[in-house]
């Protein structure tokens, strides 16, 4: 409901000629997404790295093992 609102407004203004500081915000043609690729790129590749790199440091995966006691559990 907010972007309906949102666009009403914006639209509302540019018909009737006004200046809407919001235009720039919600202009569609904002994203350049061949320009964007490489940004995109380096922060899936970052937030990959962090993912993973998170998983590797549990005491867990470190031994490759799965000892029950580290997590609670008894046999």
């Amino acid at each position: 409901m907010t972007a309906g609102t949102v666009a009403a407004i914006i639209l509302t203004d540019i018909i009737l000629g006004k200046s809407n500081p919001w235009q720039e915000v919600y202009d569609p043609y904002r994203f350049k997404p061949i320009e964007s690729a490489k940004i995109i790129l380096s922060q899936v590749a970052e937030a990959t790295r962090s993912f993973v790199g998170d998983r590797n440091s549990l005491p867990i995966w470190r031994h490759h093992k799965f000892p029950l006691e580290k997590v609670g559990l008894s046999k």
